[in-house]
């Protein structure tokens, strides 16, 4: 069989998963744990300053977003008059649901099924790797 009868015989989207999908699962695997560490800093940071200086970097962010100034206040008034803590407390549990998820395809990643020393996920193809990981 040529390659070209198996790329005909290929459901839709097959060639998109393989080449796109995939990779962009590893990424993300590899850049929300350190993302949501920066993000921790960052805020741990951020309740540790003063008020002024708190009204300091918000002002310095809205003078150099320029022509959309006008949407960045609306989005957070918006969000203080529409529940900033509930907004915090959604994106916290979606961050430690995401650091498990990570956690537990890493040890997917590690499980050798059949014995013979390979990880499974480096012999299947990149179809089986997404639905296993889906």
């Amino acid at each position: 069989m040529s390659k070209e009868e198996t790329d005909e015989k290929k459901p839709f989207g097959t060639e998109f998963i393989e080449t796109v999908v995939k990779p962009v699962v590893e990424a993300i695997t590899i850049i929300t744990p350190h993302a949501v560490k920066y993000f921790q800093l960052i805020y741990h940071h951020y309740q540790k300053l003063p008020t002024t200086h708190i009204q300091i970097i918000f002002g310095s962010i809205l003078c150099f977003f320029g022509g959309i100034y006008p949407t960045l206040f609306a989005a957070f008034e918006a969000a203080k008059h529409g529940g900033i803590k509930d907004l915090q407390k959604a994106v916290t549990d979606l961050t430690n649901e995401a650091l498990i998820i990570i956690e537990e395809s890493k040890k997917d990643d590690k499980v050798d099924a059949n014995g013979d020393g390979v990880a499974d996920v480096l012999q299947i193809s990149d179809q089986e790797y997404v639905l296993r990981k889906s």
